[in-house]
């Protein structure tokens, strides 16, 4: 266990490379005591153990029908006929075994209840094997709420077909807790699925574990500070643009460089780009600490933004401010100067 983690690119010397990271997922789990995960996080197919003694039936709907394509097919524990060789989840539409929606909108759905609030971990998902396209784009969210999918988590998106383990074939970490799981098709054509596997554990216990999944989607974002520069004295009044900041200023700890500055006000509108504000009270940094800081907004629960160059500060002193030379009066000109 731990609070921090560091990553390190090691490469050096003639041809190493800069790098940038413009997306980080962690998972994770948090302990409510000692003692380790609960005998009751098994894992298991929920797909095919629904409800809280998982015997109860599993449901699943789409949101049309077509072509007699019946939403209990995407349950029905079937695998292909083995054609070609060595390909036991090979499914053909012929085979009678895959889902089909009626309409190709760009907006098809099948939702898998599960009976009970659960925690997933992993979701396989078989497509039709003449249009292994159809699966390239589905997007997977978990959530309690059995009539919008828009609101819960979306713990996982196919982005590239082509890196399945075949190309007919979707598995992937869905880290979630929820009900209901949704498989949406955001493109314009129908949603087809043969196989859904779901690998969950059970609702977690007091003394169990609750699995979590760090997310920069939900994290606070800075997009401008005004003004961008202040006395290393501190007491400037700074108002930070940006989005996901929480209406509780309590809640909300803002550093510039290690410095604390102090959040007076916070609103979720009326900011830069129709995102939020706050503002805030610089501490000092002194002169000698003086120079430009990177800004950084903390929500209590949430996690902190990142690093960009729009969120920086610049502790700095006129000549003529008495906090540039230590609280004395500056120095006078003379000589040959």
């Amino acid at each position: 266990a731990a609070r921090h983690f560091r990553l390190v690119m090691t490469a050096r010397g003639e041809g190493a490379e800069a790098y940038a990271i413009s997306e980080m997922s962690l998972y994770g789990c948090r302990e409510h005591q000692k003692g380790g995960v609960s005998a009751a996080h098994r894992e298991f197919d929920a797909a095919q153990a629904c409800g809280g003694d998982g015997a109860g039936a599993c449901l699943v709907t789409t949101s049309s029908v077509g072509y007699d394509g019946q939403p209990a097919r995407a349950l029905d524990g079937k695998v292909g006929s083995g054609d070609p060789p060595g390909s036991k989840d090979y499914q053909r539409w012929t085979e009678g075994s895959c889902t089909h929606t009626d309409l190709w909108d760009g907006k098809q759905w099948l939702r898998f209840d599960l009976g009970v609030r659960r925690q997933v971990a992993r979701v396989t998902l078989i497509g039709r094997a003449e249009e292994t396209h159809r699966i390239r784009s589905n997007t997977i969210y978990v959530g309690d709420n059995a009539e919008v999918y828009q609101n819960a988590t979306r713990c996982a998106y196919n982005y590239d077909y082509q890196h399945h383990l075949q190309w007919y074939t979707w598995e992937t970490e869905c880290v979630a807790e929820g009900r209901f799981l949704w498989v949406v098709q955001p493109d314009s054509d129908h949603l087809t699925v043969c196989e859904l596997r779901v690998t969950a554990r059970d609702p977690s216990p007091p003394n169990g574990t609750t699995y979590f999944v760090a997310r920069r989607d939900l994290a606070p974002v800075v997009s401008k500070v005004e003004p961008s520069r202040g006395t290393t004295a501190g007491g400037s009044d700074v108002t930070v643009h940006g989005s996901l900041f929480t209406s509780s200023p309590g809640a909300i700890n803002v550093s510039f460089g290690g410095f604390p500055c102090a959040v007076q006000t916070v609103s979720q509108t009326g900011g830069e780009g129709g995102g939020g504000f706050l503002v805030c009270k610089t501490g000092a940094s002194g002169p000698e600490n003086g120079g430009v800081k990177y800004i950084v907004v903390t929500v209590e629960g949430v996690g902190s933004s990142g690093v960009t160059p729009n969120a920086t500060f610049w502790y700095i002193d006129a000549w003529s401010a008495r906090t540039t030379w230590g609280g004395g009066a500056p120095p006078t000109g003379g000589g040959g100067w």
